[in-house]
């Protein structure tokens, strides 16, 4: 078999080489580089990211400056005359180096990639079929030559790209720009570290050097270089920017791919695809396995330079790929198989609360009875000897109601992951997370910050599973709403989150999602309303809402009040109002705008402006002079309720319902800088003031 260059001229365009480059530096940047940097830098490591590029676009230049000198061919020899033994010595050196450095990064690419696919799309039960493979589409794309898969990425460039650019606008309208700020708002120290950390994750630009033999207008390729690096920063800076205004920094952090786990948060319009992270990380499989074969095929030009075997390249690929299986071998070992996805249950809807007696965990679990595959409607025998007065039917037998939609089980253990592997033991089946619905968690478990904890482990420990899945709150025993008949014959996941998706006067980010509940425990900033669910007339419910502010239950709120709480939040659409006399309106087009100041006596202030439009059900009825009186009532009853409601979970619940305290550095940053370590002091010095504006909507 011909060297690893094969091709008709062993060259590659400047066009390949181009696109090339910037998948494998997009691809490694985009998914390893955010956590870490939002640890070290949070809003400012866009800054970190473009500065980097900016730097490794002059290192690319600088390298490339001089002519490209004839390379040393595959059989170890120089093209014009023998070297001498100092310099053979030399170069055996260097390709000893170039080895050990290409089978080190290898080996780390090929843990990333096995380890992408496994999270993501397999399960360890599968893990030496994905080593494998890779191992033997690597060896072979490397015998196929660099311009078999130069031209291969060429063809996937907008394959891959397209798709994302879509995904990534989509995503945008989950932005919340407060997420931002404050920006250059660290110490130095630490944003030098972020550079440093921006300039590792873009080191495969050196790669281009390497390339420059090979590419048919070699004195382009550090132009052209630049270029892509710069180019491949700016599309990381822009993945960071909305990473950021979705999850926050501290969160951020704390995510072992955030990229994957937005995937699971951006949902399409019309819901034309529920899940997008299994499919859309084909992107960074493709984009990582061009940076991996890139360094193989390094590696194996280090082994041809340091054993000279002739033109037969086979021996050497598999040596290399060897070297790259050991350098990772250890990364790799972890772990026990799980189960096919042919034994597999599919729950949409769980329920977690705590047996008082036992501090342990009693979860429920509605599953589709289509694809419940015989787990029956039963509770779990354990759970059934030691939950006390938190079980009803303990016989461990089917209920008998198919009509219900689902099967239901409950498990006592100690603790969600504990309860998982029970019941997969009883069912001989394993849980599969990815299409969950709903959970419904006991409203005590927010007041315990342990419980709290346990919450957020478990959500960030299955990365899996999807994060816009909606979360809700009860007062009432968990397993009570865990049977037959509540939801009528539609499945509980589909009930609820039709209850919850279907409210036409609320906006779609009114929803309280996982994704709300891990922002709110990791970055303790907000406040945020999260539905109560309760049993009424033996139906599912929902009639009130709980505060939460910082990830602490503050308080209860009518679903009326609710609304006029989501105005201030923007998170309503329109809000119903009943007037004096039965008279029916509705505001809409509502906006917000805020102040945030500092008073005379250096107390911070809020003044708030809501603009609306007021629209009468039956405005025939109403001359001018009775639409200006309707007009004055409806607006004097939302300011004074509006003021009212901020004033008493102010006072009472020490919560502020206008969530000051996220926006405060984009409006006042000297005050921001006094309270950043101390918001509870903030909101008790906070005074607020809703001023109401409304017009009225003729029809």
């Amino acid at each position: 078999m011909e060297s690893p260059t094969f091709s008709s001229n062993g060259k590659v365009s400047i066009r390949q080489m181009s696109r090339m480059m910037f998948l494998e530096l997009f691809g490694l940047g985009t998914l390893i580089l955010p956590g870490p940097l939002a640890k070290i830098c949070q809003t400012d490591g866009i800054f970190a990211i473009l500065i980097a590029a900016a730097i490794w676009s002059g290192i690319v230049l600088w390298l490339c400056r001089k002519p490209c000198r004839e390379s040393v061919d595959h059989n170890g020899k120089q093209g014009t005359s023998s070297m001498k033994f100092g310099r053979q010595l030399s170069a055996k050196i260097k390709a000893t180096i170039q080895i050990l450095v290409f089978a080190l990064a290898a080996g780390f690419l090929f843990y990333l990639l096995v380890s992408l696919v496994e999270r993501q799309l397999l399960d360890s039960n599968y893990l030496w079929i994905i080593v494998a493979s890779i191992l033997f589409a690597g060896g072979y794309g490397i015998m196929k030559g660099i311009e078999s898969r130069a031209r291969i990425y060429e063809i996937l460039f907008w394959i891959l790209l397209i798709p994302l650019a879509i995904i990534l606008v989509i995503a945008m309208w989950n932005i919340h720009p407060d997420y931002w700020l404050p920006v250059f708002a660290i110490r130095p120290a630490w944003f030098l570290l972020g550079i440093a950390v921006c300039m590792a994750a873009f080191l495969p630009a050196v790669l281009c050097v390497l390339l420059r033999p090979s590419c048919a207008e070699p004195d382009q390729v550090g132009s052209v270089g630049a270029q892509m690096v710069w180019w491949a920063g700016v599309g990381c800076a822009l993945v960071y920017l909305i990473l950021l205004g979705i999850f926050q920094s501290d969160l951020l952090a704390v995510l072992k791919y955030p990229i994957i786990s937005l995937m699971s948060v951006v949902q399409m319009p019309g819901n034309l695809m529920e899940r997008l992270d299994a499919p859309m990380v084909t992107i960074w499989f493709f984009c990582l396995f061009a940076l991996f074969h890139s360094l193989c095929y390094y590696c194996v030009e280090g082994i041809q330079k340091l054993f000279p075997m002739g033109k037969k390249i086979g021996r050497k690929v598999w040596i290399g790929m060897i070297l790259i299986l050991l350098s990772s071998l250890l990364l790799l070992l972890h772990g026990c198989g799980k189960k096919g996805p042919e034994s597999a249950m599919y729950p949409l809807a769980i329920g977690i609360e705590e047996n008082k007696d036992t501090r342990q965990m009693v979860v429920s679990y509605a599953i589709p009875a289509s694809v419940a595959g015989g787990v029956g409607n039963t509770s779990s025998g354990e759970a059934s000897d030691g939950a006390g007065d938190t079980g009803k039917g303990t016989s461990g037998s089917d209920s008998g109601n198919a009509g219900s939609g689902d099967s239901f089980r409950t498990v006592l253990a100690e603790s969600l992951f504990a309860a998982e592997e029970k019941l997969a033991v009883e069912s001989e089946k394993t849980l599969d997370l990815n299409h969950m619905k709903v959970f419904i968690i006991s409203r005590e478990m927010l007041l315990d910050k342990d419980q709290k904890e346990v919450l957020f482990s478990y959500f960030l420990e299955n990365e899996n599973m999807a994060w816009n899945t909606c979360l809700l709150f009860t007062e009432e025993n968990v397993e009570d709403l865990f049977q037959d008949g509540v939801t009528g014959d539609t499945s509980m996941g589909f009930y609820v989150e039709e209850l919850l998706k279907s409210r036409e006067d609320k906006k779609e980010k009114s929803v309280f999602t996982v994704k709300d509940f891990m922002s709110l425990y990791q970055n303790k900033t907000e406040t945020m309303l999260a539905p109560i669910v309760s049993l009424q007339n033996g139906q599912l419910a929902i009639a009130e809402y709980c505060v939460i502010s910082r990830c602490g239950d503050r308080g209860t709120l009518s679903a009326q009040d609710a609304a006029y709480v989501n105005m201030l939040l923007n998170k309503q659409k329109t809000v119903s109002l009943v007037l004096e006399d039965d008279e029916y309106a509705t505001l809409q087009d509502i906006r917000v705008e805020r102040r945030i100041y500092e008073d005379e006596s250096g107390n911070p202030k809020q003044e708030i402006l809501v603009r609306g439009n007021l629209k009468l059900s039956a405005d025939w009825l109403f001359d001018r002079s009775e639409k200006k009186q309707v007009l004055e009532e409806a607006t004097a009853k939302v300011e004074a309720r509006l003021n009212e409601l901020v004033n008493f979970c102010k006072e009472e619940n020490h919560a502020d319902l206008t969530n000051s305290y996220l926006a405060l550095s984009g409006y006042d940053r000297k005050l921001w800088k006094l309270y950043r370590d101390n918001p509870d002091a903030y909101e008790k010095k906070l005074k607020t003031t809703v001023e109401v504006k409304l017009k009225m909507l003729d029809t």
